[in-house]
């Protein structure tokens, strides 16, 4: 059976339904991107706090570092969410700044419902950037869909 961490899920479920395709620089946290070897997880955030394997889950593995956590599929980052202090998109949007000054860094963002988060995807890779809090960053996170 297929099933997905439930942090996906309401991440997913808050974003909104049409967002704009996220240029390539978005698309990656403090230099790692989707489909990166775990090796490049070890480099940006060192070596992970807890290794755990995802047993029946859509994930293979998970990675937990401090404040950050990736998912990984055949030793490959298919989810990457951080919380750390400085860290940033390839276009300069970073935890503690802001929802504005991400928009005003990539106008193609799309708010949503409740104006916590801004989302962007690309539509060819499925897979999404979602920025999280208000009124600071607390959050980013790279994620792909099944």
């Amino acid at each position: 059976m297929l099933t997905i961490p439930f942090a996906v899920v309401i991440i997913l479920a808050q974003a909104p339904a049409v967002a704009q395709v996220c240029p390539a620089d978005l698309m990656r946290i403090d230099g790692v991107d989707v489909a990166a070897p775990a090796n490049r997880l070890v480099q940006a955030y060192g070596t992970p706090i807890a290794r755990n394997a995802m047993d029946g889950e859509h994930y293979e593995e998970e990675w937990v570092f401090d404040k950050a956590h990736a998912y990984l599929i055949s030793g490959r980052v298919e989810h990457l969410a951080s919380s750390r202090q400085g860290s940033c998109t390839g276009r300069g949007i970073c935890v503690a700044g802001t929802l504005d000054d991400a928009k005003q860094r990539f106008d193609g963002f799309v708010r949503s419902e409740d104006g916590n988060s801004l989302h962007c995807a690309d539509t060819e890779s499925a897979c999404s950037l979602v920025v999280e809090g208000t009124p600071r960053i607390r959050r980013l996170v790279l994620q792909c869909l099944p």
